[in-house]
């Protein structure tokens, strides 16, 4: 087995089932110095031992590397293969069945943990027809957020990629921080260029109910926004610790979304699962549209799906309603409506 594709594939089962951050980068980091290398050099650097006078190799994934070359499949591997639970979660296979990409990821060039072309190629192997690439905004700079320029940059990177991932497709895109008076932290005009922009509010998430109902309502109508993200912002799990929902007229701001197009986002990251389902039941009964999305910040997470369809089915989400069911013309077709 090529070793890069073994040490990756480790990685990818570890993200998946939400493994310590620092065991995964061991085996990411491996594999992308491995990918730098000439195979024949790996080759001969397992047979002098080598291995692990170069960067961010040790013994463990040394062993990978050796077993890969030597045995086929590493038995780490086979281990993670056969521990793995399909669906993540059971409940809302026939919604999975119906989506056909995600809108809602990120990159190295934010916060996540992995390129670009690492991203969409894992997206294409789970049967994604394309990926929204939903890097943040200058503002959350935590985030390492995209200024206008670096963004314009981006829009580059992903024009070549899709010369070479077609028919998959990655759309431009944008996490944009909703700022408190409900405009968005990113010029207009650049706005105006990308396939599908997420807005989400990621500062003072304690804002008293009628401000930050005002605020997400003028974000909602925007025609520039396609999708409502992660809308209380709360925090079930995880190693961030637990945060409460942000406090706002739930029945405004939805019926904001359905008078302006505007999808309301169902996030499927574990510490999230957001909205809660009393207000995706109200979200439903009010008329909204969905994208249910995972917010992956790693290729691992992006089969993370299974949590958003479960809870979208649990809570009488019609498919005809989840606009990433739609085809990637389709789809574009909506969101510049």
């Amino acid at each position: 087995m090529d070793p890069v594709e073994a040490l990756g594939e480790i990685a990818f089962w570890l993200e998946r089932e939400l493994a310590q951050t620092h065991r995964i980068r061991a085996y990411r980091r491996a594999a992308w110095t491995l990918a730098a290398l000439d195979a024949a050099e790996t080759v001969r650097r397992d047979g002098a031992g080598t291995l692990q006078e170069l960067p961010n190799i040790g013994a463990k994934t040394a062993a990978v590397v050796h077993e890969a070359l030597h045995s086929g499949t590493p038995a780490y591997l086979d281990e993670l293969r056969a521990r793995a639970v399909h669906p993540v979660v059971p409940g809302g296979e026939s919604m999975r069945a119906a989506l056909r990409g995600d809108l809602h990821t990120h990159s190295d060039w934010s916060d996540g943990g992995s390129p670009i072309h690492e991203m969409a190629e894992t997206a294409r192997s789970l049967g994604h027809e394309y990926m929204a690439l939903t890097d943040h905004s200058p503002r959350l700079t935590v985030a390492n957020g995209l200024s206008s320029d670096r963004l314009r940059e981006q829009l580059d990177v992903v024009a070549d990629l899709n010369a070479t991932l077609a028919p998959f497709r990655i759309l431009t895109a944008i996490e944009v921080d909703i700022l408190d008076d409900g405009t968005l932290d990113q010029d207009q005009e650049l706005l105006d260029q990308l396939d599908i922009v997420v807005a989400s509010v990621h500062s003072k998430l304690r804002m008293e109910a009628e401000p930050m109902t005002h605020r997400m309502v003028v974000a909602a109508a925007n025609p520039r926004v396609n999708v409502l993200g992660h809308c209380t912002g709360r925090l079930v799990t995880g190693g961030r610790g637990t945060r409460p929902e942000s406090v706002f007229d739930a029945e405004v701001v939805f019926e904001a979304c359905r008078q302006f197009g505007t999808a309301v986002e169902i996030n499927s990251r574990p510490e999230r699962l957001d909205p809660p389902r009393r207000l995706l039941r109200t979200a439903v009964e009010i008329g909204c549209v969905f994208s249910i999305d995972t917010d992956a910040h790693a290729p691992g997470q992006l089969d993370w799906l299974d949590y958003g369809c479960a809870r979208a089915q649990e809570c009488d989400v019609p498919p005809d309603r989840v606009v990433n069911t739609l085809a990637a013309d389709d789809l574009l077709a909506w969101a510049a409506e």
